[in-house]
């Protein structure tokens, strides 16, 4: 009798969203606090690929 064929199970990519956050300095000269970037790092498929989608914001709107 054959031996019974060994099929491995689908393997579920799951799309994971980290959120970073950036303190930014001012430039030497410049006015103002510091601004913060808020962006996301989305991995691709085959996690081979980073894309970052950010906006700079003053911290004053974080909270």
């Amino acid at each position: 009798m054959p031996a019974a064929a060994v099929i491995p199970a689908p393997i579920a990519y799951i799309s994971v969203v980290a959120v970073k956050k950036l303190v930014v300095e001012p430039w030497d000269g410049s006015a103002g606090p510091p601004l913060v970037c808020i962006g996301r790092l989305v991995p691709s498929v085959g996690d081979t690929l980073l894309v970052l989608i950010g906006r700079v914001v003053p911290p004053a709107l974080l909270l």
